[in-house]
Protein backbone atom coordinates (compact mmCIF):
# COMPACT_ATOMS: atom_id res chain seq x y z
CA UNK A 1 0.00 0.00 0.00
CA UNK A 2 1.20 3.49 -0.72
CA UNK A 3 2.07 5.73 1.63
CA UNK A 4 -0.59 8.37 2.30
CA UNK A 5 1.77 11.01 3.19
CA UNK A 6 4.20 10.39 0.03
CA UNK A 7 0.65 10.93 -2.18
CA UNK A 8 -0.17 13.51 -0.28
CA UNK A 9 3.13 15.46 -0.87
CA UNK A 10 3.32 14.57 -4.13
CA UNK A 11 -0.63 15.97 -5.05
CA UNK A 12 1.04 19.34 -2.59
CA UNK A 13 3.47 19.67 -5.39
CA UNK A 14 1.45 19.62 -8.09
CA UNK A 15 -1.18 21.77 -7.24
CA UNK A 16 -0.20 25.88 -7.44
CA UNK A 17 -2.31 28.62 -5.59
CA UNK A 18 -2.78 31.49 -6.82
CA UNK A 19 -4.03 34.29 -5.44
CA UNK A 20 -6.38 37.11 -7.18
CA UNK A 21 -6.40 40.79 -5.97
CA UNK A 22 -9.68 42.48 -6.91
CA UNK A 23 -8.90 46.47 -7.74
CA UNK A 24 -10.74 49.53 -6.24
CA UNK A 25 -11.29 52.83 -7.96
CA UNK A 26 -8.61 55.39 -7.25
CA UNK A 27 -11.24 57.73 -7.86
CA UNK A 28 -12.57 56.65 -4.06
CA UNK A 29 -9.44 57.55 -2.34
CA UNK A 30 -9.77 61.29 -0.38
CA UNK A 31 -5.91 61.36 -0.53
CA UNK A 32 -5.91 61.60 -4.64
CA UNK A 33 -6.49 64.68 -5.94
CA UNK A 34 -9.35 63.79 -9.24
CA UNK A 35 -7.30 65.93 -11.23
CA UNK A 36 -4.38 63.21 -11.54
CA UNK A 37 -6.12 60.39 -12.23
CA UNK A 38 -8.99 59.11 -14.98
CA UNK A 39 -11.99 57.26 -13.62
CA UNK A 40 -16.04 56.46 -14.91
CA UNK A 41 -18.65 59.18 -13.64
CA UNK A 42 -20.18 56.87 -11.33
CA UNK A 43 -17.07 56.33 -9.23
CA UNK A 44 -15.39 58.59 -6.86
CA UNK A 45 -19.01 58.74 -4.13
CA UNK A 46 -17.88 56.85 -1.29
CA UNK A 47 -14.21 58.17 -0.91
CA UNK A 48 -13.81 54.88 1.35
CA UNK A 49 -10.67 53.34 -0.40
CA UNK A 50 -8.17 53.33 2.94
CA UNK A 51 -11.08 51.45 4.59
CA UNK A 52 -12.04 48.93 1.46
CA UNK A 53 -8.54 48.43 0.44
CA UNK A 54 -5.84 48.77 3.67
CA UNK A 55 -8.66 48.18 6.51
CA UNK A 56 -9.27 49.64 10.17
CA UNK A 57 -6.50 49.51 12.58
CA UNK A 58 -8.45 50.64 15.10
CA UNK A 59 -10.29 47.27 15.13
CA UNK A 60 -7.84 45.05 12.97
CA UNK A 61 -9.67 44.16 10.13
CA UNK A 62 -7.84 43.37 7.27
CA UNK A 63 -8.97 45.35 3.82
CA UNK A 64 -8.34 43.78 0.38
CA UNK A 65 -4.82 44.45 0.08
CA UNK A 66 -3.27 43.20 3.58
CA UNK A 67 -5.68 40.67 3.36
CA UNK A 68 -4.39 39.40 -0.25
CA UNK A 69 -0.47 39.51 1.58
CA UNK A 70 -1.48 37.10 4.29
CA UNK A 71 -3.27 34.96 2.38
CA UNK A 72 -0.68 34.01 0.05
CA UNK A 73 2.19 33.85 2.50
CA UNK A 74 0.08 31.46 4.62
CA UNK A 75 -0.88 29.19 1.34
CA UNK A 76 2.66 30.01 0.39
CA UNK A 77 1.53 31.85 -3.13
CA UNK A 78 3.06 30.98 -6.55
CA UNK A 79 1.13 33.84 -8.14
CA UNK A 80 -0.45 36.76 -7.42
CA UNK A 81 -2.11 38.61 -9.67
CA UNK A 82 -3.58 42.33 -9.46
CA UNK A 83 -6.34 43.01 -10.98
CA UNK A 84 -6.96 47.09 -13.08
CA UNK A 85 -10.18 48.79 -12.91
CA UNK A 86 -11.52 51.45 -14.78
CA UNK A 87 -9.53 53.81 -13.05
CA UNK A 88 -5.77 55.01 -13.93
CA UNK A 89 -3.39 57.66 -12.56
CA UNK A 90 -2.96 60.03 -15.47
CA UNK A 91 -0.13 58.80 -18.07
CA UNK A 92 0.98 56.59 -15.12
CA UNK A 93 -0.06 53.73 -13.54
CA UNK A 94 -3.20 51.54 -13.63
CA UNK A 95 -4.71 50.47 -10.51
CA UNK A 96 -3.41 47.19 -10.32
CA UNK A 97 0.23 48.82 -10.34
CA UNK A 98 -1.03 51.18 -8.50
CA UNK A 99 -1.78 48.60 -5.18
CA UNK A 100 1.03 46.87 -6.07
CA UNK A 101 3.58 49.74 -5.66
CA UNK A 102 1.37 50.36 -2.47
CA UNK A 103 1.92 46.84 -1.08
CA UNK A 104 5.33 46.68 -1.66
CA UNK A 105 5.90 50.20 0.40
CA UNK A 106 3.81 48.88 3.46
CA UNK A 107 6.49 46.77 4.85
CA UNK A 108 6.44 48.22 7.95
CA UNK A 109 2.81 49.69 7.96
CA UNK A 110 1.56 45.99 7.91
CA UNK A 111 3.10 45.44 11.24
CA UNK A 112 2.33 48.57 12.78
CA UNK A 113 -1.57 48.54 12.12
CA UNK A 114 -1.78 45.06 12.37
CA UNK A 115 0.36 43.19 14.45
CA UNK A 116 -1.91 40.01 15.32
CA UNK A 117 -1.32 39.57 11.72
CA UNK A 118 2.24 40.57 10.68
CA UNK A 119 5.07 39.52 12.54
CA UNK A 120 8.60 39.40 12.34
CA UNK A 121 8.99 35.84 11.76
CA UNK A 122 6.65 36.12 8.06
CA UNK A 123 10.16 37.69 6.28
CA UNK A 124 13.33 38.48 7.97
CA UNK A 125 13.48 42.63 6.75
CA UNK A 126 12.03 44.81 4.39
CA UNK A 127 14.77 43.47 1.28
CA UNK A 128 13.17 40.12 1.99
CA UNK A 129 9.41 40.95 1.44
CA UNK A 130 9.53 42.87 -1.53
CA UNK A 131 11.82 40.43 -3.29
CA UNK A 132 8.79 37.20 -2.02
CA UNK A 133 6.27 39.68 -3.06
CA UNK A 134 7.89 40.85 -6.34
CA UNK A 135 8.88 37.21 -7.89
CA UNK A 136 5.42 36.37 -7.39
CA UNK A 137 2.87 39.52 -8.82
CA UNK A 138 2.00 39.96 -12.10
CA UNK A 139 -0.28 42.78 -13.23
CA UNK A 140 -3.63 42.98 -15.14
CA UNK A 141 -3.57 46.19 -16.68
CA UNK A 142 -6.38 45.38 -19.13
CA UNK A 143 -9.16 44.79 -17.36
CA UNK A 144 -11.91 47.22 -16.39
CA UNK A 145 -14.48 44.92 -14.48
CA UNK A 146 -14.62 42.18 -12.03
CA UNK A 147 -15.77 39.70 -14.89
CA UNK A 148 -12.37 41.21 -17.12
CA UNK A 149 -10.16 40.60 -14.47
CA UNK A 150 -11.44 36.89 -13.85
CA UNK A 151 -11.07 36.19 -17.62
CA UNK A 152 -7.95 37.54 -17.28
CA UNK A 153 -6.97 35.52 -14.40
CA UNK A 154 -7.85 32.72 -16.05
CA UNK A 155 -5.64 32.69 -19.56
CA UNK A 156 -2.94 33.70 -17.42
CA UNK A 157 -3.84 30.48 -15.40
CA UNK A 158 -4.48 28.09 -18.58
CA UNK A 159 -1.53 29.32 -20.30
CA UNK A 160 1.45 28.93 -16.94
CA UNK A 161 -0.21 25.98 -15.64
CA UNK A 162 -1.21 23.67 -18.03
CA UNK A 163 -0.14 20.72 -16.42
CA UNK A 164 -1.18 21.44 -12.37
CA UNK A 165 -3.93 22.01 -11.08
CA UNK A 166 -4.95 25.07 -9.30
CA UNK A 167 -6.10 26.48 -6.14
CA UNK A 168 -7.46 29.81 -7.18
CA UNK A 169 -8.56 32.25 -3.90
CA UNK A 170 -10.13 35.82 -4.89
CA UNK A 171 -9.62 38.17 -2.80
CA UNK A 172 -12.23 41.23 -2.38
CA UNK A 173 -14.49 42.82 0.47
CA UNK A 174 -16.64 40.74 2.68
CA UNK A 175 -19.86 42.32 0.89
CA UNK A 176 -18.34 41.76 -2.44
CA UNK A 177 -17.72 37.89 -1.92
CA UNK A 178 -20.46 36.34 -2.94
CA UNK A 179 -20.95 37.96 -6.38
CA UNK A 180 -17.28 37.50 -7.09
CA UNK A 181 -17.59 33.84 -6.39
CA UNK A 182 -20.73 33.87 -8.77
CA UNK A 183 -18.57 35.35 -11.51
CA UNK A 184 -15.43 32.96 -10.64
CA UNK A 185 -17.42 30.44 -11.17
CA UNK A 186 -19.11 31.28 -14.41
CA UNK A 187 -15.55 32.14 -15.96
CA UNK A 188 -14.09 29.35 -14.61
CA UNK A 189 -17.12 26.71 -16.09
CA UNK A 190 -15.55 24.22 -18.27
CA UNK A 191 -12.23 23.95 -16.10
CA UNK A 192 -13.55 22.58 -12.65
CA UNK A 193 -11.49 19.75 -13.20
CA UNK A 194 -8.39 21.39 -12.69
CA UNK A 195 -9.42 24.70 -11.28
CA UNK A 196 -10.67 24.47 -7.45
CA UNK A 197 -12.17 27.99 -7.19
CA UNK A 198 -12.00 29.89 -3.22
CA UNK A 199 -13.71 32.98 -2.40
CA UNK A 200 -12.00 34.99 -0.02
CA UNK A 201 -13.60 37.76 2.19
CA UNK A 202 -11.78 40.64 3.49
CA UNK A 203 -12.98 42.08 6.70
CA UNK A 204 -14.02 45.45 5.22
CA UNK A 205 -16.76 46.41 2.68
CA UNK A 206 -16.92 49.17 0.28
CA UNK A 207 -19.71 51.55 -0.66
CA UNK A 208 -20.93 52.22 2.84
CA UNK A 209 -22.69 48.58 3.06
CA UNK A 210 -22.05 45.87 5.84
CA UNK A 211 -22.57 42.11 5.61
CA UNK A 212 -25.39 42.27 6.43
CA UNK A 213 -26.69 44.64 3.28
CA UNK A 214 -25.18 41.02 0.97
CA UNK A 215 -28.01 39.63 -0.72
CA UNK A 216 -27.83 35.50 -1.18
CA UNK A 217 -30.36 34.50 -3.72
CA UNK A 218 -29.09 30.81 -3.13
CA UNK A 219 -32.60 29.16 -5.09
CA UNK A 220 -31.71 32.12 -7.81
CA UNK A 221 -35.48 32.98 -7.95
CA UNK A 222 -34.51 36.44 -8.03
CA UNK A 223 -32.60 38.96 -10.57
CA UNK A 224 -29.57 39.96 -9.52
CA UNK A 225 -27.81 42.86 -11.65
CA UNK A 226 -24.47 41.01 -13.82
CA UNK A 227 -20.99 42.15 -11.94
CA UNK A 228 -19.37 44.92 -13.38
Amino acid sequence: MADRNLINSAHHRDTKNVVFFLGYSLAEDPNIPRNTIQYIGSEGTHQDLPLVCWGDKETGALGRLPMTIWLAQHIAADRIIWSSGSSRIKDGLYESEFFLDMALKSFSALKRDFPHRFNDAMWADETVYKQWLESRSICDTKSQFTQDGLVAARNIIADTYNTNSVMFYAVSSANHAPRVLRDAFKVFEGLQSKVTVCSVAAETCYGGATIKDTIVDDLGRFFVPKSH
